[in-house]
């Protein structure tokens, strides 16, 4: 806009595969056959905008704007004679917000240090039909069965080399 302020549009896509899990009545108090798993990603999408003061070669950057990513969450109880299976798979939509600063090497070239937050959803129901087994019975179903899982932001840090066309 000025030579002490810069405007723009960023997209950013990344690998990112998260991946937690607990057994929810372990022994000896329980029988060890309720299973929790969270997996986060392969791959988010952050689209954010982003305002930038420049002194000289260097600008610090703010930014703000959506995520999208996937996650695969769910519980699964084994207790003899059925199985419960309450795994989910969804696209989920949250906010991102960072800054950094980034370095001109010259007219083409950059080198940038970013610190985003994603901010996911806090809570995800897992509910819809699933479907229960029983040895030796085909299936019995479909049954309406929900978990809820709390799903913390993720915090990422970045380093990359730009390329600007003039």
């Amino acid at each position: 806009m000025n030579p002490y302020l810069v405007l723009g549009l960023e997209n950013q896509i990344g690998y990112l595969h998260l991946k937690g899990s607990a057994i929810a009545n372990p022994p000896p108090l329980g029988i060890g056959d309720t299973v929790m798993s969270t997996t986060i990603g392969d791959w988010y999408d952050a689209y954010t905008a982003r305002i930038g003061a420049p002194d000289g070669h260097l600008m610090f950057y703010a930014k703000a704007g959506g995520v999208t990513t996937r996650i695969k969450s769910g519980v699964i109880d084994t207790v003899a004679p059925t199985t419960l299976n309450t795994t989910t798979t969804k696209t989920i939509t949250g906010w991102a917000a960072g800054g950094g600063l980034e370095y001109a090497i010259d007219m083409h070239w950059s080198v940038k240090a970013e610190y985003l937050f994603l901010g996911l959803p806090p809570n995800m129901t897992n509910c819809g039909p699933q479907f229960i087994a029983v040895p030796r019975v085909p299936v019995i179903g479909p049954l309406a069965t929900c978990s809820v899982t709390h799903t913390p932001g993720v915090q990422t840090i970045t380093l990359g080399l730009n390329y600007r066309f003039r």
